[in-house]
């Protein structure tokens, strides 16, 4: 009988194995059809920090999940909640006949695990970490919204910018310009309305002597770039010399976007740069036809390891003077100048390299970094060339130097936020609840616990929702809408996996605010906070802004709002008036009893005109001794002298403040809607004109009435009411 172990080259088929499961980079592990383990690779055990002599094939899903809980995997679950979510992908992969995945956050780590079912085997799990692709994306996301606030700042800063700025609509009609844009060319004022034609500023450009650079025709060019959808960019000469630079943005209503710039000194400069060039490149023709264009600094040297070219990006690297920048200037001679300028090389801290130079010699590649003065940072590539010597190729590496400074400075930036996010969850003034798919309690913060007098026992993880709701209902703690309307709201975004946030008054007459937020998982994170204090601060606030803080009555503000009703009202037909009503004798209250007992008074006349009005009417304190009142449905002249005979008397009663009796008066003018007009302020500037009648042409109410200080005078009590 054959032996059942074969051997291959002298290694086992079970050596094979595992050498072929040590060289794949995912951890894995294989499962039979009873969900027990049959193999798993080294790299699965790394993953998830687990120890190879625990992990021993015939073990159980359940114990697996047990060990990778143990270890500190999966802190959010159970070994049972873990081992339920891998028989269910299994489920799934076995279903549908093809692989499953899910990604999943672990310790500090994000894994995402392929699940595959092979009939007749058993399944075979992959875990793979993702963790710097995850981040790759966060960081693109990042990026977009960093792009997307500049934006904004952009837009903000428009309007200050040196440039200037013309807009026109697709019919060719200015949208907005901006003050640089006028200063610069000197536009009149009526060629920078909104609405001016571009031809209209175009013709008086040309007739101001405006020409474009190439010398062609002014009109018929501008004209033509006008009309052409494309972007495009042009030079005009202005008679003063100046040099401006139009570039013109097309953009997608059919509109297009023109930036104005003053290049005269960047002309000037360009100028004197090109003639200067020209001169350079007689004399460096050669090298320039050679290196120009590198865009990376070029130099080589002769097997003494001097000088024999160099090209301009060199130089600029490193700020040489022309003396050594000539052939045959040594190497030496030029590291200490970098060196003198601040340079310090990366990989020693001899100024020569000599080490290096020497394996150049030798006909080695040779790459080494320098950090320059300016804190740019250089890569060195030296090569050897047939013959002796070497080129040198300098490359400012310092943009990708920073990135990968800037990804370990974001990870330690990111480590630090999440420890500030546990502290402030540990912190918060706000109760905190997160349940899992199973509506089990995951984690609850003490506020939490406190605002429904929770026991530890109901804190703990694990709990059930409806346990604690069931709590809840026993003390009473429950919703003014019932606790059943309640419990079936919260199932209600659970099931749908909905955000909402809303304001919950309780039976007990606290207001709570509750956010509610799923989560990817099926579970979800909700906050609770107590905000009856706020809201009620809120409506005091909201009150205090429409009422006089004297007397309680609605204020001028509140009166411009009912009589902003009054007009839609008067509008569609209906009949009101308007009375305005000052007291007489008020001031001399003021004068001789103080302001004190002028308050007093004026709180006593408030309340004797509520008393006096229907329920439909509406009183206001304006300010000082003036009252408004707004009666509906006056159909008569008649009707309003009624209401105006019921106030006076009122107000010439008697008011008994401490030792004092006090007799004060009430003149009234009285505006009828809509004869006398249909808005706020005609009917309140005719009540005005009206009651200043009522004080010189008194209309005798029946009674004489008393002033301050309980003198007997013989000032009546007056209104006065006209109607058209």
């Amino acid at each position: 009988m054959k032996s059942a172990r074969k051997r291959s080259g002298g290694r086992s088929a079970g050596a094979l194995l595992a050498a072929a499961l040590g060289g794949i980079p995912s951890g894995l592990f294989m499962l039979d059809v009873n969900h027990r383990l049959v193999l798993h690779n080294r790299a699965w055990l790394e993953l998830f920090g687990l120890s190879a002599d625990r992990v021993r094939p015939g073990l159980s899903l359940t114990q697996l999940c047990a060990l990778l809980v143990e270890a500190g995997n999966h802190s959010d679950l159970t070994a049972e909640s873990l081992a339920d979510l891998y028989r269910e992908k299994l489920s799934e992969a076995s279903a549908s006949g093809h692989e499953t995945t899910w990604e999943k956050p672990n310790r500090g780590r994000v894994i995402r695990a392929t699940h595959l079912s092979r009939a007749g085997i058993g399944w075979i799990v992959l875990h793979e970490d993702i963790t710097d692709a995850v981040e790759q994306a966060w960081m693109g996301e990042l990026k977009e919204k960093t792009l997307a606030a500049q934006n904004l700042r952009f837009n903000a800063a428009l309007k200050h910018m040196p440039h200037g700025i013309s807009m026109y609509d697709a019919d060719g009609r200015l949208v907005i310009s901006n003050e640089r844009y006028r200063e610069m060319y000197g536009v009149p004022g009526h060629l920078c309305r909104v609405g001016t034609a571009v031809a209209d500023v175009v013709q008086w450009a040309a007739e101001a002597g405006i020409r474009t650079a190439d010398g062609g025709d002014f009109l018929a060019s501008t004209l033509a770039r006008v009309r052409n959808p494309h972007a495009g960019e042009t030079t005009y000469l202005l008679p003063d010399g100046r040099v401006l630079r139009v570039t013109k943005c097309s953009m997608e209503n059919g509109g297009f976007l023109s930036l104005h710039q003053d290049v005269t000194a960047e002309v000037r400069q360009r100028d004197a740069a090109a003639a200067n060039e020209t001169r350079l490149a007689a004399q460096n023709a050669q090298f320039e036809a050679a290196l120009g264009g590198m865009g990376q600094g070029f130099a080589m040297y002769d097997d003494g390891f001097r000088l024999v070219i160099c090209n301009a990006d060199y130089r600029r690297m490193y700020d040489l003077p022309e003396a050594l920048c000539a052939p045959g200037t040594t190497m030496s001679a030029i590291v200490a100048h970098r060196l003198a300028n601040g340079a310090v090389p990366l990989r020693s801290t001899e100024g020569l390299l000599p080490s290096e130079l020497a394996e150049v010699s030798n006909g080695a590649h040779v790459v080494e970094a320098y950090r320059l003065g300016s804190g740019r940072i250089v890569s060195i590539s030296r090569s050897p060339v047939d013959g002796g010597g070497f080129v040198s190729i300098h490359r400012d590496v310092t943009r990708e130097v920073e990135y990968l400074a800037s990804i370990t400075a974001h990870k330690e930036h990111l480590s630090a936020q999440n420890m500030r996010f546990e502290a402030a969850v540990d912190n918060m003034s706000q109760g905190l609840c997160m349940f899992d798919r199973d509506e089990r309690l995951v984690i609850c913060n003490e506020p939490y616990a406190r605002m429904y007098d929770l026991p530890a026992d109901l804190a703990r993880p694990g709990t059930p929702l409806d346990a604690i709701l069931a709590w809840r209902l026993s003390r009473g703690l429950v919703s003014k809408a019932g606790h059943e309307a309640y419990v079936a709201s919260r199932k209600a975004l659970v099931s749908n996996a909905a955000h909402a946030a809303e304001e919950i008054e309780m039976e007990d007459g606290r207001i709570l605010a509750v956010r509610h937020h799923p989560m990817a998982d099926g579970g979800w994170v909700a906050t609770h906070e107590d905000v009856t204090a706020q809201r009620r601060n809120e409506a005091q606030v909201r009150h205090l802004a429409r009422h006089d803080a004297l007397t309680d009555l609605p204020n001028r503000m509140a009166f411009r709002e009912a009589m902003a009703q009054a007009e839609a009202r008067i509008g569609r037909g209906d009949r009101m008036a308007l009375l305005c009503v000052d007291l007489d004798g008020f001031k001399a209250v003021n004068d001789s009893l103080g302001h004190g007992v002028g308050d007093a008074v004026l709180v006593a006349i408030a309340g004797r005109l509520r008393e006096c009005l229907r329920a439909t009417d509406f009183v206001a304190r304006l300010g000082g001794d003036e009252f408004v009142i707004l009666a509906h449905g006056i159909e008569t002249p008649a009707a309003a002298a009624t209401i105006a005979e019921k106030v006076v008397a009122a107000a010439a009663a008697p008011i008994v403040i401490g030792d004092h009796e006090i007799h004060v008066g009430a003149s009234i003018g009285i505006a009828l809607a809509p004869g006398d007009g249909a808005t706020a302020e005609a009917l309140l500037s005719h009540a005005t004109s009206s009651s200043r009648r009522a004080c010189t042409t008194p209309w005798r109410a029946g009674a004489r009435s008393r002033t301050a200080c309980g003198r007997r005078s013989s000032a009546t009590s007056s209104a006065s009411c006209s109607s058209r």
